[in-house]
């Protein structure tokens, strides 16, 4: 019975081992790279962190009306003393008169105090009412803004992706070449064993082979810097990174009007509404303010001690009275409280002369980015017309050399040509493929561009 169980169990988690085993195996998807790679960015991590503070100022300001309550207790040791003169004076029923006397009276003992007091903001003038709008307003903007980073993010990582799918295309071409070059090898050992080409003409197709080695030593080299670039950006592991295995494409872009939803333009409108709240609020500093409190109060005097330093006229002999313990509780005390600053110094009135300047430098930044956005959208545009045109143009180019090639390869083995206009040939092939697939990564990075600029990177899925 404990081995049928166990065995249940075993198949039960059986599914997750096995999920697990063929994630950890596969090549990581674009998207996931992203994704990671907006996790383990610190520059946005910290923005994140800076929204939570934001969030902090938010309670804050929401705290003003919460009571404050506090506990004060002290014991302490206090003396004083003071010179008392008593002026002369006559009692005539009892034929008695005491003339004018100094004294000097004395009085020392322990002191124990302790207070609960609570006090709390009734009304604050409507000032944090707006500041609280205020904060909110701020928040959204800074939310909004995180979309920029993000679009940093996806535009920095998908160069790099598309680096390594380019040096796909790369190793795809070294291959090509190399398999042309080894039958042109064939070729030549052949001619040379006949007497139909010099050994001079042999070395060059032995040169191009070794060029050819060294191009794929460079090639293994870009992509190991490709691969440890992105695992440092996505923390993903090497032996998944590795197995990516994507080609480049032409990334298809849908033309837009104008801007939609520029994270920008919309977080600049926020900070606008900010001002305005700030402004607000900063115009309340002549309204009055009123709070109330109340407090439960203890006193006790321990050890008192109360004497002269001279003996008194009636009984010639000084004062030295030690009395009992004095303590007033419970002393409680409530009311309200009113506050009105009729003059400040100016410095309400400088605050909302600084707020409306604030104000206004944010109105300015708003139109300056609106006007900013539609040329960006519309250089972005043309820059992403002249990357798509280029892609055809190399297209022909790659063409023509391919063309070129097989030609060159017929007539080499028709002895119609000498291994340097073969190995040219192979050359130019070499280049046009290079430039073809290079046209394709611009496109790409035109096209990100534009998208960002459109303000629809966030809405497609990348490829």
């Amino acid at each position: 019975m404990k081995k049928h169980k166990l065995d249940l169990a075993i198949l039960a988690i059986l599914p997750f081992i096995i999920g697990n085993t063929l994630l950890a195996q596969s090549a990581p998807s674009l998207q996931e790279i992203l994704d990671s790679a907006v996790v383990h960015d610190y520059e946005y991590e910290n923005k994140q962190l800076a929204l939570k503070q934001i969030e902090l100022d938010q309670e804050k300001i929401k705290d003003t009306y919460m009571p404050r309550l506090e506990l004060n207790a002290k014991e302490g040791y206090a003396y004083g003393a003071l010179n008392l003169t008593t002026p002369a004076f006559a009692i005539p029923q009892l034929q008695l008169g005491l003339p004018e006397h100094a004294n000097r009276y004395m009085l020392d003992n322990f002191i124990t105090q302790a207070e609960l007091k609570a006090s709390f903001v009734v009304f604050a003038g409507g000032k944090v009412g707006n500041l609280k709008k205020a904060n909110e307003a701020r928040l959204e903007a800074e939310m909004i803004m995180t979309t920029v980073d993000r679009n940093r993010i996806i535009e920095n990582v998908t160069a790099i992706y598309d680096q390594l799918s380019m040096l796909k295309s790369v190793k795809l071409m070294l291959d090509e070449s190399q398999k042309r070059l080894n039958e042109n090898k064939k070729i030549a050992e052949k001619a040379l064993s006949l007497g139909l080409i010099t050994q001079y003409e042999y070395n060059k197709i032995d040169l191009a082979i070794t060029q050819l080695d060294a191009k794929y030593n460079e090639y293994a080299g870009k992509r190991k810097l490709v691969l440890l670039t992105l695992q440092a950006a996505t923390k993903i592991d090497l032996a998944r990174l590795e197995k990516i295995d994507g080609d480049i494409n032409i990334l298809p872009v849908t033309y837009v009007d104008e801007p939609v939803d520029r994270p920008e333009l919309i977080a600049l409108e926020a900070a606008v509404r900010a001002n305005e709240y700030k402004l607000k609020a900063a115009k309340t500093w002549w309204v009055p303010k009123i709070g109330a409190s109340a407090s439960l109060s203890y006193l006790g005097l321990n050890n008192a001690n109360l004497r002269t330093k001279d003996p008194f006229i009636l009984t010639q002999q000084p004062l030295d009275y030690k009395f009992q313990n004095l303590n007033v509780a419970p002393l409680f005390m409530a009311g309200v409280g009113l506050k009105w600053d009729l003059f400040d110094g100016r410095e309400g009135i400088n605050d909302v002369k600084r707020s409306k300047l604030d104000l206004q430098i944010a109105m300015n930044k708003q139109a300056d980015a609106e006007d900013k956005v539609t040329l960006q959208l519309e250089k972005n545009k043309v820059e992403l017309e002249i990357a798509s045109s280029q892609i055809e143009i190399k297209n022909v180019a790659l063409r023509l050399a391919q063309n070129a090639m097989d030609q060159a390869t017929k007539e080499y083995e028709l002895g119609l040509i000498k291994s340097m206009e073969l190995i040219d040939a192979e050359n130019e092939l070499q280049l046009a493929q290079l430039a073809y697939t290079q046209a394709i990564f611009q496109q790409r990075r035109a096209a990100i561009s534009y998208l960002e600029a459109a303000g629809t990177l966030e809405t497609i899925k990348l490829k």
